[in-house]
């Protein structure tokens, strides 16, 4: 089967109409959001736009004494023929509200989604590294098809040679680097790796990276970086992924919307551009 899966920190917006409008227009079947408020998610919950949804921030509120950072929280929303089996936080990550972890049954099987949002390390110091570690960690032990959609908050600089990519912490590399703790792929590189000439022509153009744009971390002068992934069992075949970082901008986000078109099972070339004329 081919399916649609996007990862877009939304901005922790409280209203989202132009995000909504976005999402619509891209009509993905399986969407990670890592950084949702609670008026956010019930507005995306209202539009009806999705048959079934979970929110981090349902399993774990808010405490009356913590501030905005605790009132962020990671969402994973499906249509059909995806159905809810089960969904829980990883409570073992610092900030457990933005690590939550979907189980869901498809026509060719059970497949779990993670949604999840890195502290940032200039609000959270030492909890970023400590977040990203026991997320690596939790995907080494984990079997299964397995699908990940988050902002990492990292790295420095990504390099297309991943050898030469550079961290913020040295635990970033555990989760995104190349001798990663856990076996699941970076769905741009899996792709760019079988698409040697549209790899090509990208090194050209950014020899230093990053391979896509998905967040500006400038102030005063724009730097722009990739910190948003989606990363995949080899279960799945990548079909496609695109970063939408201008259209996002527009929608009110500050992050690019990551859309990557996937198989499971079965790869029938027929099928192959069910997605790409959509623009």
């Amino acid at each position: 089967m081919q399916f649609r899966f996007t990862s877009w920190n939304i901005h922790g917006k409280k209203r989202v109409e132009g995000q909504l409008g976005l999402l619509q227009h891209i009509a993905a079947d399986l969407v990670a959001l890592p950084e949702v408020t609670a008026n956010a998610y019930d507005e995306l919950v209202a539009s009806k736009r999705f048959a079934w949804s979970a929110f981090s921030l349902d399993l774990r509120p808010p405490h009356t004494h913590e501030g905005q950072g605790r009132r962020l929280g990671c969402a994973v929303f499906g249509q059909p023929p995806f159905r809810l089996r089960k969904h829980f936080l990883l409570d073992h990550v610092p900030l457990p509200e933005r690590a939550i972890v979907v189980e869901v049954d498809s026509p060719s099987g059970p497949l779990t989604i993670c949604s999840f949002h890195a502290p940032p390390g200039v609000n959270w110091k030492e909890r970023k590294p400590q977040a990203l570690m026991a997320l690596a960690e939790w995907l080494a032990t984990h079997s299964g098809r397995t699908l990940v959609g988050m902002d990492a908050n990292a790295p420095k600089t990504d390099h297309p040679d991943i050898m030469q990519s550079q961290w913020w912490w040295k635990e970033e590399a555990l989760l995104l680097g190349s001798q990663a703790l856990h076996h699941l792929d970076d769905a741009l590189r899996l792709w760019l790796a079988v698409h040697p000439f549209e790899a090509e022509r990208l090194y050209a153009l950014k020899p230093q990276g990053p391979l896509a744009i998905s967040y500006d971390r400038g102030k005063k002068h724009s730097i722009p970086c990739r910190y948003d992934f989606i990363y995949v069992t080899s279960d799945f075949t990548v079909a496609h992924v695109d970063y939408l970082y201008h259209e996002a901008i527009e929608a009110g986000s500050d992050h690019a919307l990551v859309v990557a078109d996937l198989y499971l099972g079965n790869i029938h070339t027929s099928s192959a551009n069910k997605y790409n004329d959509e623009g």
